[in-house]
């Protein structure tokens, strides 16, 4: 068998050239032309990410089974939906969906990935360490930025928690050396996460705005780049009165580490 390099010093076709983004991009046209209302940056967004979803959504199928998507990404049973905040897996199977935690146990790993929405993409012989990721994908994204707002609650009853909480159950999960920042350094883990947090209210604040309740929630992911920019240095003290036009804005709700092994055609989706 040949050597596995696991940071990627040589790329064994075709595995490194494999993509799916943008793969269902020819649903999206058809799905603009049938629907009366524009879609929003949502429904847009997920022909962009997995196969799966963008079929369902194709179908008209992908609204229905959210909760089970939710559950999945929980490991936790259909019947008792609120154990979540009690399991470690769940925590760090939402916030990886969101930013890149680095390593962890083959176990756990095993797990994620056979049991959730984890993808594997190395394995360290020496430390039996795990490295996982997940790729660009807006509905576990949304998912996961809706259970980490303390007034959502889906319609199957699991509800969502503060960014405190999910702020010390960080701190939590990287004290207990459950998992390990592939830096050695979780500032940049921490960072991104204040990044997204900051966007995530100003996403609640257009949620409030427009009086939008259930599964209509966070569907806007873009916001005003200077009301952001703002946020982030004010130590995310909420902005009050209106906030002012910006012809720039940001909509980014997840941060994926790419490690730069696929081919630069597979890009060309993103174009």
């Amino acid at each position: 068998g040949r050597e596995y390099h696991a940071k990627g010093s040589i790329l064994y076709p075709p595995h490194f050239r494999t993509t799916t983004m943008g793969s269902c991009l020819k649903y999206l046209s058809e799905a603009e032309t049938e629907k009366d209302a524009p879609l929003s940056e949502y429904e847009r967004a997920v022909y962009y990410g997995r196969p799966l979803f963008a079929l369902m959504a194709k179908e008209n199928k992908l609204d229905e089974n959210l909760n089970e998507v939710l559950i999945r990404m929980l490991l936790v049973d259909r019947g008792t939906p609120g154990d979540w905040v009690k399991s470690r897996r769940a925590w760090i199977s939402l916030l990886s969906t969101r930013v890149q935690m680095g390593q962890t146990t083959a176990e756990l790993a095993s797990d994620l990935v056979a049991k959730s929405y984890a993808i594997f993409c190395g394995y360290y012989t020496e430390s039996r360490a795990v490295l996982l990721g997940h790729l660009p994908d807006p509905v576990c994204a949304r998912l996961a930025m809706c259970l980490m707002d303390d007034d959502f609650a889906s319609s199957n009853n699991v509800k969502g928690e503060s960014k405190k909480w999910w702020t010390g159950k960080l701190r939590e999960i990287f004290s207990t050396g459950i998992v390990s920042p592939e830096k050695g350094n979780f500032g940049e883990v921490v960072v991104a996460l204040y990044m997204l947090f900051c966007g995530d209210m100003l996403r609640k604040r257009i949620n409030v705005e427009n009086s939008l309740q259930g599964n209509q929630l966070y569907r806007q992911f873009s916001v005003s780049l200077d009301a952001w920019l703002q946020l982030m240095m004010t130590g995310g003290k909420a902005i009050e009165g209106e906030i002012e036009e910006c012809a720039i804005s940001v909509g980014f709700i997840q941060v994926c580490r790419n490690s730069l092994r696929s081919c630069r055609d597979s890009w060309k989706s993103l174009a």
